[in-house]
């Protein structure tokens, strides 16, 4: 195999030694099946491990316009990419979660959100079963399998899971799991990928969210109830503002009644504790205007009849009126 042209940048990880020539070939171990026969033929091998990384290599038939040279070319994608994008999301989740794929061919775990989490056997040349994954929920995962399915192998339950959604026609399936006396909910779909199909399965903490929602609640409700007191406590100075205001105007609507100008007006100011609310005030002094035009109406008449022949009766009712013209 000969290989033209320059990359772009340098690799991220170099496998000295490693010839991926088997994964031209039809079949395993890497399923390429590359159709030579089609000069537009694209596709993916499997997920295989190559220098301690797991891999997966994307492939595609190109001709030459000008010599029609036939020739294959592809580029490698790390697994590890896949686990640090999942790490990222998973960390803007504020609760306790964990997401990983499966492999739905092999029944394989082959990434996940937890970057600690070891993948390949101890050799380094293969991939761990899922139970054999040094995490619980990577277990746990293979016990609701076992659990849910007569197949005695992973990668059958798995394919029989697979068929049941399928079937199903359900995008996502929920199930309840208990993991060392802690409650959590797993989320399990299947979707595409790069040329395959995954399960996709999510784990997340109910009892730290039920928690979470809970202690919300309580604080939503003290603040609500803060905010009902402050609306009544406005309410009743609002009311008591009101009220005092109204008394006030109908104390001095009483005393202009009785003519008691001095206890209602100032020299300098006019009425005296005019009413800040402007409606009232306006009344004070409508009010006021009318009573003082009917008192100068009633010293005008009185000094009318005063200067006139009445009987000596009147006069004298007239000057015990007690009528208060300050």
């Amino acid at each position: 195999m000969q290989f033209y042209g320059s990359p772009l940048s340098p690799p991220l990880f170099s496998i000295p030694g490693f010839n991926n020539t088997i994964a031209l070939q039809s079949g395993p171990p890497l399923n390429a099946n590359i159709d030579y026969t089609n000069q537009t033929w694209r596709g993916f091998t499997s997920i295989f491990v190559a220098g301690g990384q797991l891999l997966k290599s994307s492939m595609q038939v190109a001709v030459n316009p000008v010599t029609n040279e036939q020739v294959t070319v592809g580029n490698d994608w790390t697994m590890a990419f896949v686990s640090v994008r999942l790490s990222k999301i998973i960390s803007t989740i504020p609760y306790p979660t964990f997401a990983g794929l499966l492999d739905v061919t092999t029944g394989k775990l082959v990434a996940s959100s937890d970057p600690s989490i070891n993948l390949l056997t101890s050799d380094g040349n293969g991939i761990l079963q899922l139970g054999n994954v040094n995490s619980t929920f990577a277990q746990d995962l293979a016990n609701y399998f076992a659990s849910s399915f007569q197949s005695t192998a992973t990668m059958s339950q798995i394919l029989d899971f697979v068929q049941n959604v399928d079937q199903s026609g359900k995008e996502k399936i929920y199930v309840n799991r208990n993991i060392n006396g802690v409650n959590w909910l797993l989320e399990l779909k299947v979707m595409p990928l790069l040329g395959q199909r995954f399960i996709f399965a999510v784990f997340i903490n109910i009892d730290f969210v039920q928690a979470d929602i809970k202690a919300s609640g309580e604080k939503t409700g003290f603040m609500m109830l803060g905010i009902i007191l402050a609306f009544l406590i406005l309410g009743g100075l609002f009311s008591w503002t009101i009220a005092f205001q109204l008394g006030l105007v109908a104390k001095q609507i009483e005393l202009l009644k009785q003519l008691k100008f001095s206890e209602v007006l100032d020299k300098e100011d006019g009425i005296k504790g005019r009413s800040f609310i402007f409606e009232l005030a306006d009344l004070q002094q409508g009010f006021f205007e009318m009573t003082t035009t009917f008192a100068k109406c009633l010293k005008t008449n009185a000094n009318v009849r005063a200067g006139g022949t009445l009987p000596r009766s009147d006069q004298v009712k007239s000057e015990t009126v007690g009528i208060n013209y300050a």
